[in-house]
């Protein structure tokens, strides 16, 4: 994921072959996995990449943990 697509889950890139299965899988995604201490290891977020995702209104937002 993109960091943009933690605040846009609905937001896809172009490298996404199937849009509608990307989206859907992102935010089921974001919603098994926000607010739980599941850390996240997303590989294009900067530096210090590892974080949660947290419930943010009616989006989601990720938590970076320091190191």
């Amino acid at each position: 994921h993109h960091p943009l697509q933690v605040e846009h889950p609905d937001w896809s890139t172009r490298y996404c072959e199937n849009a509608e299965v990307a989206r859907a899988t992102r935010r089921q995604f974001f919603c098994d996995h926000a607010d739980s201490e599941t850390l996240i290891l997303p590989s294009h977020f900067p530096a210090p990449t590892a974080g949660k995702l947290t419930r943010e209104g009616a989006g989601f937002g990720f938590c970076f943990c320091g190191g």
